[in-house]
C-alpha cells in the first residue's frame, strides 16, 4: 500500500483482505514512522479479525553508500520488529530505462553491470514474494 501520506479506512479494509500488504519505504524517519503506524494498525485489525495480515516493508530508493543516519534507520527497523523484505531496492539508473525503451528490464542488455544488478534485485525480491505467498 503506497499511502502517499494518507491512511484511510478504505486502505485498511483493502489491506485486511489482501494476500500480502507491501509497504514501500525509504530509509528516512518520516517513511519509517508512517510504515510503523501502518504495521501497528494492521496488527490491531488482525487481532479484531482473528487472522493474521501478512505485510512486509519494501525498502526502496536506497543509496549505494549508506549515510550514518540511514544505517541507523536500518537498525531501528530491526528494533521495531517491522517485517521487511531482505532485498533492498537501490537507486539505479537502470530502473528508469524501461520508461525509455519500453522493454522490461529483464529484456535489456544484462551484460551491462547496472542492468545485471537491477535484475538480480528484482529476482531476489520475487523469490522472497514466492516464499511468503506459498
Amino acid at each position: 500500500i503506497d499511502l502517499a501520506g494518507t491512511l484511510t479506512d478504505l486502505m485498511l479494509l483493502i489491506a485486511a483482505v489482501a494476500n500480502l500488504v507491501i509497504i514501500p519505504s525509504k530509509l528516512g524517519w518520516a517513511d519509517i514512522l508512517e510504515a510503523n503506524k501502518l504495521a501497528s494498525q494492521l496488527q490491531l485489525i488482525a487481532q479484531r479479525l482473528g487472522k493474521p495480515i501478512a505485510h512486509r516493508l519494501l525498502l526502496n530508493e536506497i543509496p549505494f553508500i549508506f549515510a550514518a543516519s540511514q544505517a541507523h534507520m536500518l537498525s531501528q527497523i530491526e528494533t521495531l520488529s517491522l517485517a521487511r523484505f531482505q532485498t533492498l531496492i537501490h537507486s539505479r539508473p537502470a530502473y528508469a530505462e524501461p520508461h525509455i525503451t519500453g522493454l522490461p528490464i529483464h529484456f535489456d542488455d544484462q551484460t551491462r553491470p547496472s542492468i545485471k544488478k537491477a535484475v538480480e534485485e528484482i529476482n531476489s525480491l520475487v523469490s522472497e514474494l514466492d516464499a511468503i505467498i506459498t
